[in-house]
Order: C-alpha cells, then structure tokens, then sequence
C-alpha cells in the first residue's frame, strides 16, 4: 500500500506537470491517466483482499481472547478454591483444637510453631493467624501485629455463624490491616472443641497474598504476547490487579460502552477503543470450580477483562473513502481548465492545477522555528533550474477547520506557486486531476461569509452529482500572511 501511494504520488505529479499542455504533453497525459485508472482498480482490489484479512485476523483474535479471558478466571476460581479448602483442613488440626481448648503458654507456643510450619511450606499467604472466641489473634505468622491483634467484630460474628467443617467466611476484597492497608481476600474457618464440635473455639485466618499471585495468574495468561493486557475487576469496575500501568489496584475501569458485563459463566468479545488505540476486548465472569461459589453458599463475582491493541486510532479515516471516488473529466470541451483534487478535513477539495507545482510526502518537512505562526509547521526543500529553494509549508485543515492540527505520518505536501509566492499546503490525500469545461465552475454563495472564506468556487462534477470546494490560491497567501 506504501507503494501504491508512491506512484499514486508520482502519477499525479505528472499529471500536474503536464496540466495545459498540448501534442506529446497530452499524449503522456493519456498514459498517465491509464497508469491512474490502473493504480484505482489495483487499489481496490488490494483494499478488498486486505479486508478479508482483516476480518480473518479480527474474529482469530476476538475468539483467542475470549478464551484467553474465560482461562483466566477458571485459573482465579481454582486457586481460590485451594484457599477456601485450606482454611478449613488447617482449622481441624489437633494441635490448634487442643491449644485452644487450653491456651497455656505451651499450647500457644505449639500452635505458633505449627503455623509457622505451615506458612513456611505454603507461600501464597503472607499471614497465617489463629484467635480465640473473643477475636483476640493468640498466635500468628509474620511480623508483629501491634494494635492489629484482634480480628474485626464482623469477622468474628461470621466465623461464630459457621455450623459445619464444610463451612467458611471470606472477607470483601478490600484494605486488610493485616496486609499492609492494601485489599486482599481473608479466608476464615472456625475452630471447634476438640470433644464438642459444636463448641466455636475461635478461628484460623489466611491471608491471601494477592498482589503477586493475581499478577502471576494475569501474566500466566496473556503468555508474553505483545500489546496484550489483563486484569480482574469487580463487577463495579474496581481493579484488583492489572498488567496494564494505567489501571492500578483500586481504580475503576469501564468496558466500552458497546459491551455489557458478563453474567457469572458468561464470556464475551468485541472491538473497540482503548488508551488511544483500536483494541480487542473480552470478558469473562467466574462460574465457580466444584461447589466453590457455587453450592457453597459464598459469591463474589469476579471479571477478568483481556485487552489487545492493534495500532493508534486513526485521523480523518473519511479520507480513504473518498480516495477510490471517480471524478470524470468534462470531454470535448474547448473552453475549460484543469485542477488538481484532494483530500483534506474529510472533504473533497481541488485547486488550479496550473496553480500546482507537485505533491511530496510530508516526511520531506523540516522543522524551523524562524518566524513561526499558528498555521505554519516547517520548511520543505525542493529543486527548481538545478538551485535548491526552500518554501514554508502550513496547516491546510487548520485554517479550513479553525483550529490547529497536527499532519498524519502519510500526509502529502502540495507545493502552490502563486505569483512570486510559493508555499507547501498539508493535505490528508492526493486524489485526481481533472479538466471542466467553466460552466461546471460556478462561484461560491458563502464566499463572502466565514464558512467560505476560502472558497471562491464549486466545481459540480460528475454531471452534477459531485460537488468540488475550489480554493482560491491568492485567500491562502493572505491567510499565512504571504505576500504573492
């Protein structure tokens, strides 16, 4: 495609060059538009192909992170479901049974040392702690807990509640004074009399490590891919973890709007806009693993949300529309005159072609910070009699629109003599060059008003069908402030 608009770029350039001419002049006119209506039909036909493509490459991609994202939370519900189970094993362990119902000093001393153990064998906690029938945390793993050394009246009214060995309470993830003030999920069992196992003891809290083991989950997942993103959110849309820097723990996140969350099982996929960038989304919510939040009486719904980019939004895209539009010349005319077209702002606009030197990339310009305005964005060098000149080059869509713009990377550069004056105007796209015979050239209603300031004529091509913005070359000087 970079080719194709290369010789796009060279054919009108001919085509301009050759604008007027008569005898071998018009004769290479001909070719070149041959050459023209060539390039447009090659164009399409590359432009379809790359559609299908496209397409091909979009729903691969919108099935590979759907189920990237349903993996990813049947990764979260299996882990969790590890520490929903842990909890409970560990709260029938005889030594914390028995220390409880004797809390003497060696008891609790034998219950330190067995949590000790257990948390040096099982990582994915940063705290094990055990707590007596008041809340009063009598042992635990870690570093001191100071004044956090009670478990909270909520918690310790939902561990009272708990009726079975099967039973369990999870905390909301949220800050845990025993986790630094960051949220975290508590997993909680109670600890029954070892000779009444309806007598509520106390209890066993873990705490989950989720900083890193969210993040291995996430990472695990994506597999390194490049400009793939993960995270999971509640279904408020606040972050629990993220691979991407811009959605931190804690913040929220949207889905686009085009998208509703799933319901639990549910996984879903589409396209749309993020951080600047055209992006793939899915998304998946938990469905449980085994009786694991669902038959077990416990819920907290959780999304993981994958997100992949494919390249930044692009500018003024009406442009591509407009390019394979045809605009037929006015034949067997005597008395007309040529003009070279282009896109620019979304519209279709053309100017005298003898007006017209030729079209370069905008990669030609240069910066230069001498006598710099608001429409001016730098200096273009072109050979003219074997010297090297230099012309300023300005902002075409930003005088049209009102408001400064910045060129795409594929812009071109339409160099205009005008008298002694000789300016660069950046335009989005080359289209055509095309001779109409005057009476298709009428003035324009507006163009003693501000909306068409700059243009002094329409150009109805097409038989009428078509409508061409003619601007006036010596309005342009004026408005840079360049004298022709």
């Amino acid at each position: 495609m970079i080719a194709a608009r290369h010789i796009k770029q060279i054919v009108w350039n001919g085509q301009v060059m050759t604008a007027g001419g008569k005898g071998d002049l018009s004769k290479l006119k001909t070719v070149l538009e041959q050459i023209s209506e060539t390039g447009n039909a090659s164009n399409l036909l590359f432009k379809a192909a790359i559609d299908d493509l496209y397409e091909t490459v979009l729903a691969s991609n919108l099935l590979d992170a759907g189920f990237t994202a349903k993996l990813l939370v049947d990764l979260l519900d299996r882990n969790l479901y590890e520490r929903a189970n842990d909890c409970r094993w560990w709260a029938l362990t005889a030594e914390l049974r028995n220390g409880l119902a004797d809390p003497a000093d060696q008891s609790v001393r034998t219950i330190g040392r067995v949590l000790e153990h257990i948390n040096g064998l099982y990582t994915v906690y940063t705290r094990i702690f055990v707590y007596d029938r008041q809340g009063n945390i009598i042992a635990s793993t870690g570093e001191a807990l100071g004044d956090h050394a009670a478990v909270s009246p909520t918690t310790l009214a939902k561990v009272a509640a708990l009726r079975t060995t099967q039973s369990y309470y999870v905390t909301p993830f949220e800050g845990s004074p025993f986790y630094g003030g960051d949220s975290t999920y508590e997993y909680h069992a109670a600890i029954t009399h070892p000779k009444d196992p309806g007598q509520i003891l106390g209890g066993i809290g873990v705490v989950f490590d989720s900083r890193p083991e969210f993040d291995a989950m996430l990472r695990a997942g994506i597999n390194g891919r490049s400009n793939m993103y993960a995270l999971f959110m509640s279904p408020n849309g606040t972050v629990l973890s993220s691979t991407h820097p811009a959605h931190p723990v804690g913040s929220r996140f949207s889905m686009p709007a085009s998208m509703s969350l799933p319901e639990a099982g549910e996984h879903i996929s589409d396209v749309g806009i993020h951080d600047g960038q055209y992006a793939v989304f899915a998304a998946s919510a938990t469905a449980g693993y085994r009786e694991f939040k669902t038959t077990d009486g416990y819920r907290e719904d959780v999304i993981a949300v994958l997100i992949r980019h494919f390249g930044p939004v692009l500018k003024d895209s009406h442009a591509q529309i407009i390019a394979p539009l045809r605009v037929e010349s006015t034949v067997n005319t005597q008395s007309g005159a040529e003009y070279a077209t282009f896109v620019c702002n979304q519209q279709l606009m053309a100017l005298p072609a003898l007006a017209v030197l030729e079209a370069v990339s905008v990669q030609a310009m240069r910066p230069a910070s001498v006598g710099q305005s608001v429409w001016r964005r730098g200096i273009v060098r072109r050979e003219h009699d074997g010297q090297d000149t230099y012309a300023w080059v300005f902002d075409l869509a930003g005088l049209l629109g009102g408001q400064p713009d910045q060129p795409r990377h594929d812009s071109q550069i339409l160099i205009m003599q005008h008298g002694l004056a000789c300016i660069g105007l950046i335009v989005d796209e080359l289209h055509s060059v095309a001779q109409f015979a005057h009476g298709n050239v009428t003035p324009n209603p507006l163009s003693a008003a501000q909306a068409g300031l700059f243009v002094s004529s329409i150009i109805r091509a097409n038989d009428g069908e078509l409508a061409i913005q003619l601007l006036d070359p010596q309005r342009l000087c004026s408005a840079f402030g360049i004298n022709g």
